[in-house]
């Protein structure tokens, strides 16, 4: 499938991030979670920094957004700790996956598979796995709505994200022609730039 195809299903995608966010089974907190750790590069980690960013008035305990094999110091069992890798083999988040597991922290993981999704099962850990196959930049849609179920599923935010998702894809629907008609201005102008 071409990006341009992926783009354009972007609301379908969206869709099935709902589907996916909704049957998803995560245990309770054992914990109070006082702090919240989201490891993840490239299209897996972006996800983490946008939450950060859009639910820093929303939430009452800090995120923090880490691309690093190494875990900060602060995690312990009070840290909810999210492992987003597209593949399942990122080493960095898997080193970090490994190192929230011997510090005895709240873990729950977004993968497609890997290695990532064979270790959360080895050890009894949440894991909510999205649909594999595309380009692990074209999947944010999947990994960050599975973020906001994440948090939604250990009562750390309320149920008001879900109507802004139903509002983004009907927004996407109706305006998609108008969408491509600036997608198209945009290409033109930059490759004109360019020359």
């Amino acid at each position: 499938m071409k990006m341009d195809d992926l783009i354009q299903a972007f609301p379908d995608q969206l869709k099935r991030a709902i589907e996916i966010g909704e049957a998803a089974k995560i245990g309770k907190s054992k914990f109070p979670v006082r702090n919240i750790l989201i490891s993840g590069l490239g299209g897996s980690g972006i996800g983490g920094t946008i939450l950060a960013n859009v639910l820093r008035d929303d939430i009452a305990v800090p995120i923090i957004v880490s691309k690093e094999y190494q875990i900060p110091a602060f995690v312990n069992e009070n840290t909810l700790v999210i492992i987003s890798s597209y593949s399942g083999n990122t080493e960095e988040t898997l080193s970090a996956l490994m190192q929230a597991f011997k510090k005895e922290a709240q873990i729950v993981c977004i993968t497609s598979g890997g290695l990532i999704k064979e270790y959360a099962e080895t050890n009894d850990i949440d894991y909510v796995q999205i649909d594999g196959g595309a380009p692990p930049r074209s999947a944010f849609g999947q990994s960050f709505v599975q973020l906001l179920y994440i948090l939604h599923h250990l009562g750390l935010l309320e149920n008001g994200f879900k109507q802004y998702l139903q509002d983004a894809i009907a927004l996407l629907d109706s305006e998609e022609e108008a969408i491509k008609t600036q997608a198209k201005k945009l290409q033109k102008n930059l490759t004109e730039k360019s020359r």
